[in-house]
């Protein structure tokens, strides 16, 4: 013979302090989705915009050491330079020779995440450090360098005060580092979009839309 048991139940502003607490563990909890996706596909179309071509991204968080965000993909050294340095000879000399093939034109970008996640783990590789040029090899695409020799070009770069980078293994630590701050800007994107998802606004939000009633305990009814 079946019992019709009756269960008192409340609004979520109506429970105690402790059940209000269980209530939030279990709205917590429930966030086994994949809320970050909205938050990767922004910093991949933002990270283009600043040369950085992002196939993965990969973070835990958000209050433990060790903690952070990396990313995988490349680096289009042209498009770094002209987005991170002001017009000069020196960086337009750059520029003509990545475009001529002297100088590499990415930067593999590679993450070890076998313990943790953070901007340390990743690597920047020159993916065509093998580029063979002579010092008298001429510059041949239409530019104010056509012509120049290649050796003229590099002098120009060195002699030039207002270019930041004088040579290769700079241009590939200014970006390992712009590349790292920029992991640790998704990062941060994360933990904010997790502390606004994990809000009281939004859990109540969530709890009103839903029509959501707890016993006394903070169990959902």
């Amino acid at each position: 013979m079946s019992k019709v048991i009756e269960v008192e139940v409340f609004k979520y502003g109506e429970l105690s302090d402790g059940a209000k607490q269980k209530a939030r563990e279990w709205y917590i909890e429930g966030m086994d989705y994949e809320w970050w996706e909205g938050t990767y596909e922004m910093a991949i179309e933002d990270g283009k915009e600043k040369g950085f071509y992002i196939d993965k991204i990969y973070f835990s968080g958000f209050y433990s050491q060790g903690d952070g965000a990396s990313w995988v993909g490349f680096v289009d050294v042209r498009q770094w330079l002209e987005e991170n340095c002001a017009d000069s000879i020196g960086v337009s000399a750059w520029c003509q020779l990545i475009q001529e093939d002297i100088v590499t034109k990415n930067i593999q970008v590679t993450a070890n995440n076998a313990h943790y996640c953070h901007e340390s783990t990743m690597s920047f590789v020159d993916v065509e450090d093998n580029c063979e040029f002579t010092d008298d090899e001429a510059m041949q695409l239409p530019s104010i360098f056509k012509g120049m020799s290649v050796a003229t070009v590099f002098d120009l770069i060195v002699n030039d005060p207002t270019c930041p980078y004088k040579d290769v293994d700079g241009i590939t630590q200014a970006i390992t580092k712009s590349g790292k701050d920029y992991a640790r800007d998704i990062y941060q994107r994360l933990r904010e979009e997790y502390e606004y998802l994990c809000s009281e606004e939004m859990m109540l939000d969530h709890f009103d839309a839903n029509d959501y009633h707890f016993t006394n305990e903070g169990k959902l009814a």
